[in-house]
């Protein structure tokens, strides 16, 4: 609120030094990712963002919106952040930003129907963030949201290896802590032996190291695949985050999540991969389907079903309403897909390291290999 006024001041002013540097990250498509269509506007975490709430300086980056981009982002905006309420305080900073760079002669249009770059993901492999969304319609859209902990970014630095964010159906099924960092039932993301990973603050020799190894989007939808390395975050001898995030019906499940994460040391420890879901989501779990071990998520109308394949040695539980996949040991390996939708739930087949949905299947310990049909 304070340095984009500056900023954009300074480039009417013809000083060009800042002009690259501020439109080159992609404020706007960002938010577009990561804002949904509910009516409680939730979104996407990661760091110390809260899972709830209008963006109060989304109007500042009018400006830095691509052209041929501003239609889709102005039809976005104003079914989310224009059309939420807030505190006063919030209320005069994005009213001035409306004012001082509201896009005039811009018609707002369905991003679905908008141009590539905001309907594929947000891969950014510098920071270990990215970003997936189905489709932009209601509150059935998909919103899928990934971290690692790349780098240490300035200020608050969360706990972010292998963070999964998840919100479809009017639900959100996997959120975060934001600030309150010592509530331990409020990740989505594996512990070991009940923490989260080293934190990254202070020292030099606690900045953020984890890895991308591979990432890329799916054509002809909005998902993709990563390959993330933690190891040094987690300080383990491997621990290794594979995930395919396959936003297209697959069977009767609108959208796919399927994730291999596996870890070792040389000393044992507990690794408990866990989901923290919205309040009132109720979860059950212990079901068997075809040699794998089930878990469902039920909001009303909408679920999310899991699949823990190879369930050999894993514990299932539900602790303060966060659900886990637990194993012991100084190997552990979470093959799970996970699948979201509304009405009746699916069934499906495994056989070794592979679940089939439907028509589509998906190997568990070669997902980078798969590739989904376009629609």
């Amino acid at each position: 609120m304070s340095a984009a006024p500056g900023i954009q001041a300074s480039l009417d002013a013809g000083i060009g030094a800042l002009k690259e540097p501020w439109r080159r990250p992609q404020f706007a498509n960002l938010l577009m990712h990561s804002l949904s269509l509910r009516e409680k506007t939730d979104r996407l975490q990661w760091g110390v963002g809260t899972g709830q709430g209008g963006i109060t300086v989304a109007p500042y980056f009018f400006e830095t919106v691509p052209r041929e981009q501003r239609s889709a982002w102005l039809w976005h905006y104003e079914r989310t952040v224009g059309a939420r309420g807030s505190n006063p305080l919030s209320a005069s900073a994005r009213h001035l930003g409306v004012i001082l760079y509201w896009p005039t002669g811009v018609t707002p249009r369905d991003p679905d129907h908008g141009p590539a770059a905001v309907r594929g993901a947000l891969l950014d492999n510098h920071g270990g963030a990215y970003q997936f969304r189905s489709r932009y319609q209601d509150a059935d859209d998909v919103l899928v949201g990934l971290t690692n902990r790349n780098d240490t970014h300035l200020g608050w630095n969360g706990y972010e290896t292998f963070g999964l964010s998840l919100i479809a159906h009017d639900a959100t099924w996997a959120r975060s802590t934001a600030k309150e960092q010592t509530r331990r039932e409020l990740f989505s993301k594996p512990l070991v032996d009940g923490r989260p990973e080293r934190r990254s603050v202070g020292t030099d020799d606690s900045l953020g190291q984890g890895r991308t190894l591979a990432s890329r989007a799916y054509g002809g939808q909005g998902g993709g695949f990563v390959s993330l390395d933690g190891h040094l975050n987690y300080q383990l001898t491997k621990a290794r985050r594979d995930i395919a995030v396959d936003l297209r019906p697959a069977g009767r499940a609108d959208s796919v999540i399927a994730v291999h994460d596996s870890f070792s040391d040389t000393l044992p420890h507990r690794y408990d991969w866990q989901l923290a879901p919205e309040p009132g989501v109720e979860i059950t779990f212990g079901e068997t389907e075809k040699g794998a071990a089930t878990f469902l998520f039920r909001k009303g109308e909408s679920w999310l079903k899991g699949w823990v394949v190879n369930p050999v040695g894993a514990e299932l539980s539900v602790d303060k309403g966060a659900f886990r996949v637990t194993r012991t040991g100084t190997d552990a390996n979470f093959r799970i897909v996970l699948a979201v939708g509304r009405g009746a739930v699916p069934t499906a087949t495994t056989e070794g390291t592979t679940l089939t949905l439907g028509s589509t299947t998906y190997d568990l310990d070669d997902l980078e290999a798969h590739r989904p049909a376009t629609r």
